[in-house]
């Protein structure tokens, strides 16, 4: 068991509990109390067993009857109300986790999210259903097996002191059987575990990606793949059954010794008369309740390494790094947003992205950055809303360091329309708004400059239409639309367009960019590979490996023999 594992095992348990304590403790004394009233049964028998064999047959026989079967009675009354408490944590602990992940998701830092695909890490949400049944079964079986266990072993040790002796043996065992027996175990289930994303994964790839493995017929990467994958998966089965079946064998081996051991034990003492025949029988109930109990408890060794695994997997979520909620806050400018970097250098590891980067961008200016591919262009949008930290330098948006900003309102200032598709499944209000109060005078408003309010119209439930998840019963240039209208509905001081009109109509792009440009109170700053939109804006920075290495209007640099006159030939572009 690595450090890492036994840290993950502990404080994840921990939270639970603690997080449920008041149940848990409600559950312990109900376990508590149906420990005790199951002593009743081997208790009562030994006064039954010792009257039959003295011939008497008397009330008292009766009276026993009677409280042994209001024992049981009471026993499935106290069971009932414990497995209610057990289901109101399982229900809380489902919809807690899932409110806890849903709040995270949006909140996460953007560099915990680089090297993961957001979609196939939220699939471990789904390992709440076993903690859900694992804690439940624990609380339930579990805490009874113990409170069995040790109950019997004191009542063991009441009858004769001998039976101490058995009661140290069995203590000992304990421990040998689950860290000796049970090594490596955790460590194999969690790699059990990951094998079994792994497979998810993949199956989730291929089906997004189910087109062009049609038209390719590239059917062997995708079973050598999951052959490899499934290879890995039987092999870490195959070592936590081995570490299981030794767990097993041992517990049944000395589940032997045990019942022998009571046996020549209690015999021995009866012949020497230190204990009557109705005690051993006693005691013999009592062993073979202690030894049910623990093969309770060896039953659960594998549900406890799939709870372990569980929560290694939530917590790749749980515990990923989200972003600050505090700072300074930035004020809305009704002219326009002023933007000022300074000296900004980024790097992805250890690759160099921007590199002393600097530029000023007064309010209601419309300002391009252009570049080849990778030059740093969307990197830098990143960093004015907060979503990166420079590695040195700083912008300020409205005289406050994105760095120090309150990032709700950096994000209320800086509108970012950015390329990838985000449509989620609801209607077209709803993924204009995300949930946003929105006046009808401003939703109007939002329509007509995203060139929304004839296409919603001649939709068939108009703002109510329902989309897909990715929106593909709408075309692609509507899509674009709506994704502008959810950034520009909050009218921001800044906003940035990144390459996002691509797949627009160039009629109905044209006549977006003259809205957007004639709008007066924010201030653009367009990223494209498109001449017709970059000849609209007044001023462009030219980015190269990281640097500026141009700057002046588009006519200033078309006259010089530059990287934006290679970008954008002159009559690369209309009016």
């Amino acid at each position: 068991m690595t450090k890492y594992s036994n840290r993950l095992e502990w404080t994840s348990i921990r939270r639970i509990l603690k997080t449920e304590k008041r149940d848990v403790i409600i559950v312990v004394i109900y376990s508590v109390l149906a420990s005790l009233l199951g002593l009743v049964v081997p208790l009562s028998s030994q006064a039954i067993v010792n009257a039959v064999a003295l011939g008497v047959f008397s009330q008292q026989l009766v009276v026993l009857c009677i409280i042994v079967f209001s024992a049981m009675v009471a026993t499935a009354v106290i069971s009932v109300f414990e497995r209610y408490v057990i289901d109101m944590i399982q229900r809380r602990m489902f919809v807690n986790t899932a409110f806890d992940i849903v709040y995270r998701l949006p909140h996460l830092s953007q560099s915990s999210l680089r090297e993961s695909y957001g979609p196939e890490l939220v699939n471990r949400f789904f390992d709440v259903v076993t903690i859900q049944k694992s804690v439940g079964k624990f609380l339930l079986e579990g805490t009874n097996a113990v409170l069995v266990l040790l109950t019997g072993l004191i009542v063991l040790g009441v009858y004769h002191p001998f039976f101490l002796l058995y009661d140290l043996v069995f203590m000992l065992f304990v421990p040998v059987l689950i860290y000796g027996l049970g090594r490596g175990a955790v460590a194999n289930a969690i790699s059990v575990s990951k094998k079994k994303y792994m497979a998810a994964a993949w199956l989730e790839d291929v089906a997004r990606n189910q087109l062009g493995f049609k038209l390719t017929g590239a059917s062997p990467l995708i079973l050598n793949r999951m052959d490899e994958i499934g290879t890995g998966y039987v092999e870490s089965k195959h070592r936590l059954y081995i570490v299981l079946a030794r767990q097993i064998f041992g517990s049944y081996l000395f589940k032997g010794f045990a019942t022998v051991g009571i046996l020549a034990l209690g015999g021995i003492l009866v012949i020497e008369q230190a204990i009557s025949l109705g005690q051993l029988v006693a005691a013999e109930i009592i062993i073979i309740l202690i030894l049910g109990a623990m093969e309770k408890l060896i039953g659960q060794f594998d549900m406890y390494y799939d709870l372990v695994a569980a929560l290694d997997k939530l917590s790749t979520i749980i515990e990923l790094p989200t972003e600050r909620t505090d700072g300074l806050p930035v004020h809305n400018r009704p002219s326009g947003g002023t933007v000022d970097v300074r000296n900004v250098g980024f790097s992805y590891g250890d690759h160099e992205v921007l590199k002393d980067v600097t530029f000023v961008i007064n309010a209601g200016e419309r300002v391009s950055l252009v570049g080849a591919s990778g030059a740093g262009k969307s990197t830098l949008a990143q960093i004015m809303i907060g979503l990166d930290t420079p590695s040195r330098g700083s912008i300020e948006v409205n005289g406050v360091d994105t760095r120090v900003a309150e990032l709700h309102s950096l994000r209320a200032r800086v509108g970012y329309v950015f390329p990838e598709n985000q449509i989620i499944p609801g209607t077209v209000l709803e993924n204009i708004t995300l949930g946003r109060v929105v006046s009808q005078e401003d939703l109007q408003w939002t329509l007509r400059m995203a060139h929304l309010t004839e296409s919603v119209r001649d939709l068939p439930n108009g703002l109510d239409t329902q989309l897909t998840a990715t929106g593909e019963n709408l075309s692609f240039g509507m899509r674009r639309r709506i994704l502008f209208a959810r950034m520009i509905m909050s009218k921001p001081d800044v906003l940035i367009i990144d390459e996002a009109f691509e797949g627009i109509e160039d009629a109905v792009k044209l006549s977006m960019l003259d809205d957007l440009m004639a709008w007066p109170h924010w201030t653009i700053i367009n990223i494209s590979h498109d001449p017709e939109v970059v000849h609209r804006t007044s001023y462009v920075h030219v980015l190269q490996e990281g640097r500026i290495t141009e700057s002046g209007t588009p006519q200033e640099l078309h006259s010089k023999a530059g990287t934006f006159c290679s970008l954008f030939p002159v009559g690369g572009h209309h009016g």
